[in-house]
């Protein structure tokens, strides 16, 4: 176990210093961010990029389940980067022209011009999502890694830039964002070339129908983040939603290492037979465990001190839904290699019943909770979500068979 050990952490160091370069940027960019844009201005670019980020959601179309599916059959996984392409551009347009039109008819003081180039980047962002779950199976991390860089200059610097003379305004900010996922995508296509990129219509066909059978549910899960912060503005204030998403952010450093053990271990635990995927799939649950409790266990003893010193005073108010939303973090490491796992038995009904109930609860905690404690209230309801489903995927990844 030892030796396991050392190989996946050397094997997934690499990633993290490429996720955690890019994580360093964006808390020094972020920064910039809260100071210029003040709590409201932080509450209303966290409602756009949630938009956004559900557009890409549903037009991910869970993609990577059928990748993970078909992978093992080698005829077809030659034709996975080719789709990747084709269903990512359309996928992500189709998505991005009904959240807009979503957006006017509930509220059209919501389709702003901020809200359509964010909205426009979406196609690019599917299309690199679809192309780096291929990438992954293939064991190029490397190349992830390369695109990740690519990414957080192309968002970070202009804000850093833009912040140095004062010009830091939510549209900018918007559109920094909105041109991350171009550089990744024209790294990943042209490593690929054309050759790799032909789509195949059949094979297309059949990734569609078996991911869509994932999607629902997975949707409703990755929902939960942008259900809070809607949520958040519409019971209780911008103000709130803008101190949850700093919390948020922060926690998201835990996912620097937890997902880069994901992703280096994805090919031994599609590759193998099925003890050997099971075995992959226990040493990432008790790697990701040791991993997150630690990386939790810091942010929250430092959250007091470093929340208002990097954000500014303001930001006191985020150390409480830190702390509560803490556990999720925890939680979020150790959903993410069995749900890999139950990907490759391609048994959508199962998790997709999980993952529904679970953005059910959430829903139903939110509603209860924020409207009294705010932020903290959503921090709340996150970590219980999370911990009832880790709970039940843990017990059927348990029971499943190999």
């Amino acid at each position: 176990m030892g030796r396991a050990l050392r190989t996946t952490i050397r094997a997934a160091f690499p990633m993290m210093a490429a996720e955690g370069v890019k994580t360093a940027l964006g808390i020094v960019a972020g920064a910039a961010l809260a100071r210029a844009l003040h709590p409201e201005g932080r509450g209303l670019y966290a409602a756009i990029v949630s938009i956004a980020t559900t557009a890409v959601l549903i037009g991910h179309w869970s993609l990577n389940t059928s990748q993970i599916a078909f992978w093992p059959h080698r005829v077809l996984r030659a034709r996975l980067a080719g789709n990747a392409v084709v269903i990512g551009f359309g996928m992500g347009t189709i998505t991005a022209l009904l959240a807009f039109a979503a957006a006017a008819a509930c509220d059209p003081r919501t389709a702003t011009p901020a809200l359509a180039i964010a909205l426009a980047s979406v196609p690019f962002t599917v299309c690199w999502l679809n192309l780096r779950g291929v990438l992954l199976l293939r064991g190029r991390t490397r190349l992830v890694n390369q695109a990740q860089l690519a990414s957080g200059f192309a968002q970070y610097l202009p804000i850093l830039a833009l912040a140095a003379f004062d010009l830091l305004t939510l549209t900018a900010v918007v559109a920094c964002w909105a041109a991350a996922s171009v550089p990744a995508v024209l790294r990943f296509t042209g490593a690929l070339g054309a050759r790799a990129l032909r789509p195949a219509r059949a094979l297309a066909v059949r990734q569609l129908a078996l991911s869509g059978r994932y999607h629902l549910g997975l949707v409703a899960f990755h929902l939960l983040p942008a259900a809070d912060t809607l949520l958040l503005g519409f019971l209780h204030s911008p103000r709130e939603a803008g101190f949850y998403t700093v919390a948020a952010g922060v926690l998201m450093l835990v996912k620097i290492p937890t997902e880069a053990v994901a992703h280096v271990c994805l090919p031994g635990q599609v590759g193998g037979t099925g003890s050997g995927s099971r075995a992959v799939t226990t040493h990432m649950l008790g790697l990701n465990l040791v991993i997150s409790l630690g990386c939790v266990a810091l942010i929250a003893a430092g959250a007091a001190c470093a929340l208002p010193f990097v954000y500014g005073p303001p930001y006191a108010a985020s150390v409480a839904p830190l702390l509560a939303l803490a556990p999720a973090a925890v939680m979020a490491a150790l959903i993410k290699p069995v749900e890999q796992h139950l990907a490759r038995l391609a048994r959508p009904r199962p998790m997709t019943m999980i993952t529904l109930s679970a953005l059910a609860l959430n829903l139903g905690l939110d509603t209860a909770l924020i409207p009294a404690w705010g932020a903290t209230g959503a921090g709340v309801a996150s970590s219980i979500t999370h911990a009832v489903t880790a709970a039940l995927m843990i017990t059927w990844f348990v029971r499943s068979p190999d």
